[in-house]
């Protein structure tokens, strides 16, 4: 309950979408109540290569001005990282990979993909590098091609939804000059660095909307209510 709490209701993510990665194995909740991603082998889903870590407890004083514990778990596995597949893949290998710099990031832009496409982005494997690591990039576009390979299919697109920031745009342009189909999927310099800013900012837009339905929706009762009260003072009716 803490970890969906911390990533509803401070990241922003839909409940719909934690309900699925935990139901899918690959986010679970320590007993200090940290959220866990799982680092599943994308060729054998039932091997644990790894774990990142984060904490739901802000406390600026002791893990400074990112305010929760952030880390990557001993003895997790080189070159792997937190990932996970779009919905209804029946088993297959996804033909897209989009690589991110941290698991929120890449659940952030997979739940923003909703608003475009119902149900969120298909055919699309999501990956956290856990910060720009070209290990994990080479090890998931090796692994995802030769899954593919054995079904017959090729990989289709390549994306870096890494953040944008100068490290970010060195990394992008770094690996666009060995692989210039490679897109940078870019967040919104107006909404954030990252796309969990983005995905944040969304939401505020949301309940901005919201809000401005719920008023223009009372107006009219209040300006009901308002005539009422004048028609009961203009004609001696006011208690």
């Amino acid at each position: 309950n803490r970890v969906w709490g911390y990533l509803h209701n401070q990241r922003g993510i839909s409940s719909k979408t934690i309900d699925q990665l935990h139901k899918d194995k690959v986010l679970a909740q320590d007993k200090l109540g940290n959220a866990l991603f799982l680092w599943l082998d994308p060729q054998d889903r039932r091997q644990v290569k790894g774990v990142s870590k984060q904490g739901t407890k802000i406390n600026h004083q002791k893990y400074g001005r990112r305010g929760t514990l952030k880390m990557i778990e001993k003895n997790s596995t080189k070159g792997y990282g937190f990932s996970f597949d779009s919905p209804g893949m029946n088993g297959k290998t996804p033909e897209n990979i989009r690589f991110f710099e941290s698991p929120i990031d890449a659940i952030s832009f997979f739940d923003l993909s909703k608003v475009k496409v119902k149900g969120g982005m298909k055919n699309t494997r999501f990956v956290s590098m856990d910060g720009l690591k070209k290990e994990v990039f080479d090890s998931y576009i090796t692994q995802t091609a030769a899954q593919l390979q054995k079904e017959g299919r090729i990989l289709k697109s390549v994306g870096l939804g890494v953040d944008n920031d100068e490290a970010g745009k060195r990394f992008v342009k770094d690996i666009q000059s060995k692989f210039p189909k490679v897109k940078y999927c870019k967040p919104s310099e107006k909404l954030g660095k990252d796309w969990n800013d983005t995905l944040k900012a969304f939401r505020k837009m949301q309940e901005g909307k919201a809000q401005s339905k719920e008023t223009t929706r009372t107006l009219p009762g209040q300006e009901f209510e308002k005539r009422s009260a004048y028609l009961r003072r203009d004609q001696g009716l006011e208690r």
